[in-house]
């Protein structure tokens, strides 16, 4: 599942190919899954592109579409609002 969707609006840094629209951001669900992936021979069997392609970097800025930053934040506030409105309503029928 994504935690970030966003469309590209520009170049910070590196050439400007114009193949970029979108960037995804993803978390995977376990460090255990995480491992199973890094440790199977198929991607071991891409290291050296990976190195060869860190010679080259671009930073590009987005504006999101999705992010569950966002839905995390807003959703802890609207549950600390539940729980201080009934706390108020306790507090107001103690005895």
């Amino acid at each position: 599942m994504p935690v970030y969707v966003g469309h590209v609006r520009g170049l910070l840094l590196g050439r400007d190919p114009t193949d970029f629209a979108r960037v995804a951001l993803v978390r995977y669900r376990s460090l255990r899954d995480f491992l199973v992936i890094f440790t199977d021979p198929a991607m071991q069997s891409g290291v050296d592109n990976k190195f060869s392609s860190m010679a080259y970097t671009e930073a590009r800025p987005t504006s999101p579409v999705i992010s569950l930053l966002a839905i995390k934040l807003i959703m802890a506030l609207l549950l600390a609002l539940v729980g201080v409105l009934g706390w108020i309503r306790i507090g107001n029928h103690a005895p």
